[in-house]
């Protein structure tokens, strides 16, 4: 990027008139015309200012209550809180490791004054501004959700100011739960073969490029490789070509790909390389990593391979993570693919969002005890709790099941953070009763309230892995296991309770999909304004 592409940090008072793109290179700033500012490395910009070692600069800014740290962190979108209130500030915006449109206050001095801005003299060039607000860009953010399972992506692009137009799975009562919780999305039940993507398009009215994102992962076990440059023909990569084809159809300004770490595995890492080429070969730029859920406050250990594509601009990268956690990365690419938090990380992030924290408030049950539709009997004790339940007085689907005898003797055994260890020789099923003490770490295991929870599976059975309470003596209820996966209280979920879990279990987390929905809404919004988007 040269010096003249370089975003510019600007000012904008209330009630001037946003500068037209075309124009806004030789608006004249008046009297602050010699304190011009351009950053040519917006990420040494940022590492050296904004995430400094100077403790008292950075502690005054991050954690006097002046800034709020939102989902997406200070690596995507920082919002200063006070000035908003005052409405004295419009937006600080720090978009990944850049910045771009800018600020609009009052009084610019007002920020020093505020130690929201950690630097003495920052100068300033008037803002570039795209002849629409960022409110109505907002408005037109759209995605399709392809394998869309219950809508957890839908949801968490929902809740980063997206709205979903389209959705595909093959799933009744996938389909049946997505339909109850956006109602306003056409959500289509059938194979994906049987879709016309042109008919689609027609139909929701859009022209090829309007689409912002086109979001969705087919299941790793349809993909496959004998031959790279026979990729596609191979029928069990159809899945994935018919992605292709929704992405030729639509042209989105971006997509957003997911699937379980172990599709690196495929093929010796093959299935993924192909995966790359082709949709580079569509006209996108990628940028694949491994995300961990509990980075973002999601109060569980689960990983997922994200893979971000932009159609105009190098793809963004997935946001720095807001929270302090570590997992077990063992799986390719687990050392190179993931964020690798150090120690010093605890002074600028949240703690990790712990079992007791997602889901203490709940009502207590004993087995065979629930409904599908409870009143909460305490209040929200903690910050994840309030969130989930956003302001509403029940909740759905929290049924306690009734345990097998053999389970419920097992379980008196197992202390919490346990597992099948605990249990004596003669209640082990025999299968386990020959295994090694370091074989099937998980299995039979009760949660640590203390502690996350372990990858939320399809099915609740403990001989797949952790299901028990730290605290009951009883199962994961579906409404404990869709809070650990972040997805809120009023989400409804439909179908048999072997359904339900499954929904649950096969969804990816909506905090996670929110933080990288906020990602790719400021890297539109950047790429609109024609603001430089990478680095």
């Amino acid at each position: 990027m040269s010096g003249d592409q370089v975003p510019e940090v600007g000012i904008r008072r209330k009630g001037d008139t946003p500068c037209a793109a075309d124009a806004s290179a030789s608006h004249d700033p008046g009297p602050e015309k010699n304190r011009r500012f351009r950053i040519g490395s917006m990420q040494n910009f940022v590492k050296s200012h904004i995430l400094s070692d100077s403790r008292q600069q950075k502690n005054e800014a991050f954690h006097s209550g002046n800034v709020d740290r939102s989902p997406a962190g200070w690596g995507n979108l920082v919002r200063t809180r006070k000035l908003r209130q005052q409405r004295q500030i419009e937006a600080l915006l720090l978009f990944g490791l850049w910045i771009a449109s800018v600020i609009t206050v009052d009084n610019f001095d007002e920020l020093l004054l505020q130690r929201l801005l950690p630097f003495d003299n920052l100068s300033f060039v008037p803002a570039r501004r795209s002849d629409s607000s960022t409110d109505q860009m907002t408005d037109a953010l759209t995605t399709i959700d392809l394998f869309c399972g219950a809508g957890g992506i839908t949801e968490g692009f929902r809740q980063a100011g997206f709205r979903c137009l389209y959705a595909n799975d093959i799933n009744e009562s996938a389909i049946e739960t997505f339909r109850a919780n956006h109602p306003k999305v056409w959500a289509e039940c059938g194979p994906i073969e049987s879709v016309d993507p042109a008919a689609i398009r027609r139909k929701i009215g859009l022209k090829k490029g309007q689409l912002s994102v086109l979001a969705g992962g087919p299941p790793c076990q349809g993909f496959s490789i004998n031959a790279p440059e026979r990729f596609l023909k191979d029928p069990r990569n159809a899945l994935f070509r018919h992605y292709l084809r929704f992405l030729d159809e639509f042209q989105p300004q971006a997509f957003f790909f997911e699937n379980v770490p172990g599709m690196l595995s495929l093929g010796e890492g093959q299935v993924v390389e192909q995966v790359l080429i082709e949709l580079q070969r569509h006209g996108y730029k990628v940028t694949p990593k491994i995300l961990f859920a509990a980075h973002y406050g999601v109060p569980q250990e689960r990983w997922r391979l994200i893979i971000l594509g932009s159609l105009k601009a190098p793809a963004p990268h997935p946001p720095f993570p807001t929270h302090y956690a570590h997992g077990r990365a063992n799986f390719r690419g687990g050392r190179t693919m993931t964020f690798n938090l150090s120690p010093d990380e605890t002074h600028r992030l949240h703690p990790a969002v712990t079992v007791s924290e997602a889901i203490g408030d709940l009502p207590v049950l004993e087995m065979g005890k629930g409904a599908e539709v409870v009143e909460y009997t305490k209040a929200a004790r903690t910050e994840y709790a309030r969130l989930m339940r956003n302001g509403d007085k029940c909740t759905y689907n929290h049924y306690a099941a009734v345990l097998a005898p053999q389970n419920v003797e097992r379980l008196k055994y197992i202390k919490a953070g346990g597992s099948w260890r605990d249990i004596p020789h003669r209640l082990l099923p025999a299968g386990m009763q020959r295994a090694r003490r370091s074989d099937h770490t998980k299995r039979y295991g009760r949660l640590r309230s203390d502690g996350l929870a372990a990858t939320i599976m399809t099915k609740c059975d403990p001989h797949w892995g952790p299901v028990f309470l730290p605290d009951q003596d009883r199962s994961l209820t579906v409404r404990e296991a869709a809070r650990i996966q972040s997805f809120p209280d009023s989400y409804r979920f439909l179908g048999s309770r072997v359904a339900q879990y499954e929904q649950v279990g096969n969804a990816v987390p909506v905090l996670l999909v929110k933080a990288v929905a906020e990602t790719l809404a400021a890297h539109l919004s950047c790429t609109a304004a024609g603001a430089g988007c990478g680095d």
